[in-house]
């Protein structure tokens, strides 16, 4: 039961904190867009229903108790709708011991690959309004890229991080790296 409150109450999709990444879940893209839209269905009912049974119900303690309910949940169909949002919205990761699980911006289609699948990683240096941005591309062995959201200069550190962790386990060259300008920009989408 605290698991579930807390999941009422708080965002329930892991992010990188300030890095605009997702930790995917272990679970499929399709039980995880489904949970995610359950507990949105879930959560408005239990904010909106006991609001419309307000009118409905004469004895006083029934429309105070309906009352402190739906209270209770008033923020919670914010988060709900957040969460669901933000899977969608940002891209995602996951490392394992056996490989890791790439999601693009834009789409819940997670995809699979081994390490050794992973052919390439790039440190990317974009020029956006005249600032320099950053951000990680993978290029895979069936031809598909996976890059992170573009970051401003604070963002290098994590960035240059997850490359080293990812190259420690896949054993692929890092090029170019960040510094280099001449970025060509491309649109996101789901690859695979």
């Amino acid at each position: 039961m605290p698991g579930f409150l807390r999941s009422v109450w708080s965002a329930t999709v892991d992010f990188v904190p300030g890095q605009e990444l997702q930790i995917l879940p272990r679970e499929s893209e399709r039980r995880t867009v489904a949970r995610l839209w359950q507990r949105l269905v879930f959560v408005c009912v239990m904010f909106f229903g006991p609001l419309l049974l307000l009118d409905v119900v004469s004895a006083y303690w029934l429309r105070l108790l309906l009352g402190v309910i739906s209270i209770s949940f008033c923020l919670s169909p914010f988060f709900a709708a957040f969460g669901v949002f933000m899977f969608y919205g940002l891209p995602g990761i996951r490392l394992d011991e056996d490989g890791l699980f790439v999601k693009a911006a834009g789409c819940a289609r997670i995809s699979h690959y081994l390490y050794r699948d992973v052919v390439h990683i790039r440190q990317m240096t974009a020029s956006v309004r005249g600032r320099a941005r950053y951000y990680l591309e993978l290029e895979l062995v069936d031809g598909s890229t996976w890059r992170t959201a573009q970051r401003p200069d604070w963002g290098i550190r994590f960035l240059a991080r997850l490359a080293e962790g990812i190259k420690e386990k896949c054993g692929c060259p890092i090029s170019p790296v960040f510094g280099i300008q001449g970025v060509q920009e491309g649109n996101l989408h789901c690859s695979a």
